[in-house]
């Protein structure tokens, strides 16, 4: 899902969790799909289907500051994957909690978060 617009900076994790849930089509494209500038999001699994790392794309107009993170269902944050300045173009993050623990079994959700847009994959981790 993509989010994209003015205000995006008081977007909230929960907020954007809820509107993932509940997903008004008009503000979104659909699951895999990459915005109209390009910028992509890609969760990469290992052979066993558990999350291994983050592909992410930036168009030209998303390159600046970056925010890659892992929410639970509740929209509480698990873990930031990713945070700085990048540049357009395609990065890489690891999947990698700060604990080295994995995120709860269940649905959790990757967002990536520019200074224009947000976009949010789906992940479910099985116990």
């Amino acid at each position: 899902i993509v989010f994209s617009g003015r205000g995006l900076n008081t977007v909230s994790s929960k907020a954007v969790v809820t509107a993932y849930l509940y997903a008004n089509p008009d503000m979104a494209v659909g699951m895999g799909e990459p915005s109209t500038d390009g910028t992509a999001l890609a969760v990469v699994n290992d052979a066993l289907g558990r999350p291994r790392a983050i592909e992410f794309t930036l168009g030209a107009g998303n390159a600046g500051p970056v925010d890659l993170a892992v929410f639970d269902l509740v929209g509480r944050r698990v873990a930031t994957l990713a945070s700085g300045n990048f540049g357009s173009g395609p990065h890489r993050a690891a999947w990698q909690m700060p604990s080295g623990a994995m995120p709860p079994a269940g649905i959790n959700f990757v967002a990536l978060r520019t200074s224009a847009q947000i976009l949010v994959r789906k992940v479910l981790l099985e116990p």
